[in-house]
């Protein structure tokens, strides 16, 4: 079996163009340069505060909106050379509102059979037998066909939506916060649900999430990102057991069950820039503790940096001896490695 990516995602950009009055127009820059591959039956979860691209990401990658630059491929296959219908039935989404994201006019086994009705090329009959099969995959029984929407629980009306998403047999499941809008109580069993399916199916998700417990739990690696921006990527426990980026440190400290980390807590103080005037180098500079001159006019690349890749000028191989340290005498580097908490 190739160990070529299943999806590559190669400097993907949008921009938003916002006019105004008497000025000239500007740019917001919702997705900035951002490259990652997902290998085939994997779970790559993308995090970061609201605003930081995690929802535009999701909707380039469905056709939902055009990329300004950049190329995504599927096995090696551009997506602006596929025809939409071809990518489409590779590359479904799981919505976070299952109520919303459901026609409230139709029964449950059409909501599921609608997109093999969709595609055609196969009988009545055959359509509706898959669609009573792919119920019972999920958990939902025979006597729930011809209920509509309001008459399930949410837990059910995700259960249907990971059902419709499934029916074209596709390769990638883009789960945009899949169970935020669910009590609990019922996550886990969805949770359960997406990762017996992906055994089944050899699926790959992109897994995005504001929860990191779920994404702890759930995930093979991490992408975690800030302004339209790559901070951090890199395997899950790596990336939770010793973070690398200011960011993703401060991220996981504000929630202290989820870290081993010991010593003073990390805060995010102040708010997310501006997305119609981004800051020119580092985009976490007017919030990050250590922050250096470097960060004020160039931006960062991803260095490689203990089996992961960190956008942070701290990991920079010829940084003077002094730099490093910030504004907060607890960090260290070692081989370039940030090695003491924050």
């Amino acid at each position: 079996m190739s160990n070529a990516p299943l999806l590559e995602v190669k400097d993907l950009r949008k921009y938003y163009e916002v006019k105004s009055f008497l000025k000239a127009p500007k740019a917001v820059k919702a997705l900035d340069g951002v490259s990652f591959s997902l290998a085939r039956g994997k779970t790559l979860a993308v995090v970061g505060e609201s605003g930081c691209g995690k929802s535009t990401l999701a909707k380039t990658l469905m056709l939902i909106e055009e990329p300004t630059s950049g190329e995504v491929f599927l096995e090696g296959k551009a997506m602006s050379a596929l025809p939409a219908a071809d990518w489409r039935k590779s590359v479904q989404m799981i919505f976070q509102d299952p109520y919303s994201s459901l026609n409230p006019r139709k029964k449950a086994l059409d909501i599921i059979a609608e997109p093999l009705v969709i595609a055609g090329g196969l009988s009545k009959d055959e359509i509706y037998d898959r669609a009573r099969k792919m119920m019972q995959k999920v958990g939902l029984r025979p006597e729930f066909e011809q209920r509509y929407p309001h008459m399930f629980s949410g837990g059910q009306r995700q259960r249907l939506g990971i059902a419709r998403a499934l029916m074209l047999q596709p390769k990638v499941l883009i789960c945009d916060e899949p169970v935020s809008a669910l009590d609990v109580s019922i996550q886990a069993q969805v949770l359960n649900l997406l990762m017996d399916l992906q055994d089944e199916f050899q699926l790959s998700y992109l897994f995005i999430s504001h929860d990191l417990s779920i994404v702890r739990h759930i995930a093979d690696d991490v992408l975690v990102m800030y302004l339209g921006q790559i901070m951090e990527k890199g395997p899950r426990d790596r990336v939770f057991a010793n973070p690398q980026h200011p960011y993703t440190r401060a991220l996981l400290a504000s929630h202290p069950d989820l870290t081993a980390m010991k010593g003073p807590r990390a805060t995010l103080e102040g708010e997310l820039p501006s997305p119609l005037n981004p800051p020119l180098g580092c985009p976490f500079q007017g919030r990050c503790p250590y922050v250096m001159l470097v960060c004020r006019d160039i931006r960062p690349p991803l260095y490689e940096v203990d089996g992961r890749r960190s956008a942070c000028h701290l990991h920079a191989p010829d940084l003077k001896a002094g730099e490093a340290s910030g504004s907060k005498p607890e960090i260290a580097r070692r081989d370039g490695i940030l090695t003491a908490s924050l």
